[in-house]
């Protein structure tokens, strides 16, 4: 937890969050992780909200094109600012800090799961 310290207490501290970038090969992969984060089985307990993790895989799209509330484009040009605004000021995806994405590299050479930080 020294590094959540050290980002808390910089001179002119960011104002996002760090984000964790995690890549999947697989869908069921990625479900795994997202249920992992979320219910505390990894020590990060920032990142147990729901509204702070986004999955980007066709699974989750296509959950989120059988919501009724919006219409597909709509929720389709959402998510899609959302992750292309993870950590910028003022925007979407401004809290932001976990994205995982499934299929995201060439196949070749693609690890079983990639943690950035």
């Amino acid at each position: 937890m020294a590094e959540k310290t050290n980002w808390q207490k910089q001179e002119n501290p960011r104002k996002t969050p760090p984000v964790i970038i995690t890549i999947c090969n697989r869908t069921e992969t990625s479900s795994r992780i997202e249920h992992s984060i979320l219910n505390g089985y990894f020590s990060i307990t920032e990142l147990n909200d729901k509204e702070k993790l986004l999955r980007i895989d066709q699974k989750a799209l296509m959950n989120i094109e059988s919501d009724k509330s919006l219409n597909k484009k709509d929720l389709s040009v959402i998510e899609r600012e959302k992750f292309n605004t993870v950590g910028k000021e003022g925007k979407v995806g401004e809290q932001v800090q976990c994205v995982i994405g499934v299929d995201m590299f060439p196949k070749v050479g693609t690890p079983k799961l990639l943690l950035i930080f």
